[in-house]
């Protein structure tokens, strides 16, 4: 099998007439077969169940891709099962991929007790993550199964299943940080990619004003993922701009009213003033407002975005200008805990539009 590989799955194993003796078939021409043993018809591809961890990210194909599709075959005889279990409700293919990158296969002997020590060893060496944990060759498993079979030698099957254990232990630890990092990664894009839709509101108001004016123009940018904004375009003096932040946080369970996973602000730095005093409370022009990424349930993977804004409540005797405005987000998740309590501020909430980014743009035109 030197320069040829192929991926081992039953559709590869026929059976030669009354001997009942296994043998391997196709060699590496299942890029010609139909989609009825392929997922792809291009080399690289083959059946999901039967895919070794590193195939999934594209890489050329290796004797160790063969010898992870065998384990997953021989668990399969033994058990009559597969060593890992896609998750329900992720889209086949997605879900294939992560349960052999970030699922540690099942214990054999939890399914099958009767199963020798030394072919259970055998099956969790070829069904490691790490193409260099499992045998080398084909000639080394043929070994291990001669090794199986029994034998007049001293009985150190204690040994094996002590070692195998351990072995089995440290991949259910390995595959535990694997679905931790690759969770928290997958959690970190699905909130960034959330953030653009907040940001493609303020392109649209800035392109469509700067498409209708002739009188000076608005330039948006983004220092960072997490920070942009908008200014008029440069000129002599110094002008007010409009910030925009966004901040991921750990869940933020409040009540009914969701989990919250990113807080942000949309206020006018510097502040502006009131022209007359009269303005501390009875104008009612934006000082800004926050931004809240919500989902329903902590297993939910896309929300809805909402905006709020804060003012002093009637019922107490300060006033501020401006009239409404965001909290900065190191204070926001407290008062988040709060929107339903009586409490020295009030709040007015909303769906996510176009409304309060136009308000503030005002103060910059």
């Amino acid at each position: 099998m030197h320069g040829l590989f192929i991926e081992i799955s039953p559709s590869n194993v026929l059976l030669d007439g009354g001997a009942a003796v296994p043998k391997i078939a196709d060699f590496g021409l299942a890029k010609l077969a139909t989609a009825a043993t392929r997922t792809e018809t291009f080399k690289g591809w083959g059946t999901p169940a039967y895919m070794a961890p590193e195939a999934w990210d594209g890489a050329a194909n290796t004797t160790a891709m063969d010898l992870y599709s065998g384990g997953v075959l021989f668990f399969e005889l033994a058990t009559f099962q597969y060593p890992v279990q896609p998750r329900l409700g992720d889209p086949p293919t997605i879900a294939w991929r992560n349960a052999h990158l970030l699922v540690a296969p099942t214990n054999a002997r939890t399914l099958r007790a009767d199963l020798s020590i030394e072919l259970w060893q055998l099956i969790t060496r070829l069904l490691q993550k790490d193409p260099k944990k499992r045998p080398a060759t084909w000639a080394e498993v043929k070994t291990s199964l001669a090794r199986s079979l029994p034998v007049s030698a001293p009985d150190v099957s204690s040994l094996v299943r002590r070692a195998t254990e351990r072995t089995v232990a440290s991949d259910l630890a390995a595959a535990a940080a694997r679905a931790s990092q690759e969770q928290a990664l997958e959690r970190r894009q699905l909130l960034t990619n959330a953030c653009e839709e907040p940001i493609a509101i303020l392109q649209e108001l800035v392109a469509t004003f700067n498409a209708a004016s002739d009188l000076g123009a608005l330039e948006i940018s983004r220092e960072r993922d997490d920070v942009v904004t908008v200014r008029k375009q440069p000129g002599s003096l110094p002008t007010p701009s409009l910030v925009v932040r966004f901040r991921q946080i750990e869940d933020l369970e409040v009540r009914a009213d969701g989990i919250y996973r990113v807080i942000g602000a949309a206020a006018i730095e510097p502040e502006p003033k009131p022209a007359q005093q009269s303005d501390y409370f009875d104008n009612e022009s934006l000082g800004g407002f926050n931004l809240l990424y919500r989902v329903r349930r902590a297993d939910d993977r896309f929300g809805e975005w909402y905006q709020l804004r804060f003012e002093m409540s009637p019922m107490g005797r300060e006033r501020r200008y401006p009239h409404w405005w965001a909290h900065g987000l190191d204070k926001l998740p407290r008062e988040l805990r709060l929107l339903s309590a009586v409490h020295v501020y009030q709040n007015q909430r909303r769906p996510l539009d176009h409304d309060w980014f136009r308000d503030l743009l005002a103060h910059l035109v």
